[in-house]
């Protein structure tokens, strides 16, 4: 191999060791233009190519790093646009339930109906900056000594879920989850004492129907 061979050989080697330099260089001192710029002609005049190669150089690898910037909010823009417009990630709780309450407390089971209504817009009501829909409804048991028709409020906030029925003028708490479909909720429950409900407590339930 002749010596003007490995001469351009070298000189196409310390090309690309150059535009990896500066494309190292522009991702973590991108701001320091006239820093980057002095080095890159310190460089271009070691390997013994002229200003405007080492220009040319450093706007390619600008555009490099511009390309890398927009691809990288495209990326975020898709995965943004499949969590919030995806149909399985929108909370939908509308329609008829069928609940099951399993009482820990004295071992019995109560089942109702309940056809629920899911507010449209989401809205803030603790203040902590996450966003609630309300939910709305009437809890009808089979047999329940309590109550036949509970009146049932809650809300949803992603998949958790607070609801809260009143029995005989005794509000009972039910917070749970829903699963990923929005088709079945599961949780815990606890009652006042005193009064029908007699600080009852258990696991309950819900499968759409």
């Amino acid at each position: 191999m002749g010596i003007a061979t490995q001469s351009l050989q070298l000189r196409r080697a310390l090309r690309k060791k150059l535009i990896r330099r500066r494309w190292v260089y522009w991702r973590t001192h991108g701001d320091r233009k006239d820093e980057s710029l002095r080095g890159c002609q310190g460089f271009c005049a070691m390997i013994g190519e002229t200003i405007l190669y080492c220009r040319i150089t450093e706007g390619a690898v600008k555009r490099l790093w511009r390309n890398a910037v927009i691809k990288m909010l495209e990326a975020l823009l898709l995965c943004g646009c499949l969590v919030g417009c995806g149909s399985s990630s929108a909370a939908n709780l509308n329609g008829s339930w069928h609940f099951t309450l399993k009482s820990s407390a004295d071992g019995n089971t109560y089942n109702g109906t309940a056809s629920i209504t899911q507010s449209k817009q989401p809205v803030n009501t603790t203040g902590a900056g996450s966003l609630e829909h309300m939910l709305t409804g009437v809890l009808k048991f089979t047999a329940n000594p309590c109550a036949t028709a509970a009146p049932m409020s809650g809300t949803i906030t992603v998949s958790s879920v607070i609801l809260t029925i009143t029995e005989d003028g005794q509000p009972v708490s039910l917070t749970g989850s829903a699963n990923a479909t929005f088709t079945a909720m599961s949780g815990s429950y606890t009652a006042p004492f005193g009064g029908c409900t007699g600080g009852d407590f258990g696991s309950w339930t819900a499968s759409k129907s």
